[in-house]
This record gives C-alpha cells, structure tokens and sequence, in this order.
C-alpha cells in the first residue's frame, strides 16, 4: 500500500508500483481532489470541510477522515496535533458524528515519534472510549483505522494491545 500526500505522489504510487493507493493532503484544492480520484483507491481528508466539498467528486472510491484526538507524543510543534489552533484533523466528537455516514475510514494523528508502547497502549484505550461510535459503521461494522508508530518498536510488542483494543470496540454490545 502506498500512502501518498499529494497528488502527484498518489499517481506515482499508482503507475509505479502498482499498488492499493491511500490519499491524503492537508489541503485539497478542488481540481487536486478531482485529479487525485483518478489514482486513489482511498481519500482521507483532513477536515471536515474538505470532505463536503469533496466528496461527491471522490464518489466510488473509500473514503477517510483524520481525527485528531488532542493527544500528543512530539517535540516540534508543526507536527504536534495537540498544540493551540491545531488544523491536523477534526477534534469536535459532535461533528464528527455528524458525518460518520459519509466515510468508511478514519485515521487518528497523534502517535507521531512515540517510541514507547505504554504511552500508545493507553493512548489507543483513551481513543477507543472517546470515539467508540465512530468506530463502528450505521450498521454495527467495524470502519477502517490507522495507527502509524515508530519502526524501532517490535510489533510483537504493540500487536497485543491492538488486537485488545478490537476486541473491546467490535465486540461491545453484541452478547
């Protein structure tokens, strides 16, 4: 899977390697949003904004949204989701909901230079508690997430404590 952050990356993931093709941007003028269709098999935008203008044009392909959980783990504050005024990904639960009907994914920024697996472990429970409805689709299903987090962790070290955190969110209420 490539993960591109603009459109002329998207179309290099795409003729290049050949791949399933996840876009992303910060900012989508219209036309790049239009164009990026063309390459992608999944838009994730960064707000909310972006996906009601966009959204009819990216029709037929998944679609995602950046949640920003107001936590943070970095030292520079251009990539610290947390800071005062952030614009990475949508933090309000209410608008969020409002929208979960017209996305299939959601990705959550926030583990950026985390290196250490108790911090994401908790950091995975407190989403897990916040955003439990928008973790599951209209009809109960489980939508797409993302963690991203630092190579130098074993994923034999971290894997426990996602496959904890599915079981928890896609198995609440169905006893």
């Amino acid at each position: 899977m490539a993960q591109p952050a603009a459109l002329y990356e998207a179309q290099l993931g795409r003729e290049k390697f050949g791949k399933e093709v996840h876009a992303y941007s910060v900012a989508y003028s219209t036309e790049e949003g239009e164009a990026v269709a063309q390459f992608a098999d999944k838009v994730i935008f960064n707000s909310i904004s972006q996906l009601n203008r966009l959204h009819d044009r990216v029709s037929g392909l998944k679609v995602g949204l950046r949640v920003n959980p107001g936590l943070s783990y970095s030292h520079f504050d251009l990539a610290d989701p947390a800071r005062k005024y952030s614009r990475l990904g949508v933090c309000s639960e209410h608008e969020l909901d409002a929208v979960a009907g017209l996305i299939s994914d959601v990705m959550f920024y926030f583990n950026c230079e985390n290196d250490d697996v108790e911090n994401i472990a908790a950091a995975i429970d407190r989403i897990g508690t916040k955003y439990a409805s928008l973790l599951k689709d209209g009809m109960g299903q489980p939508r797409r997430w993302y963690l991203f987090y630092e190579r130098r962790i074993p994923a034999g070290k971290i894997l426990p404590g996602i496959e904890e955190f599915q079981r928890k969110i896609w198995c609440a209420g169905l006893s």
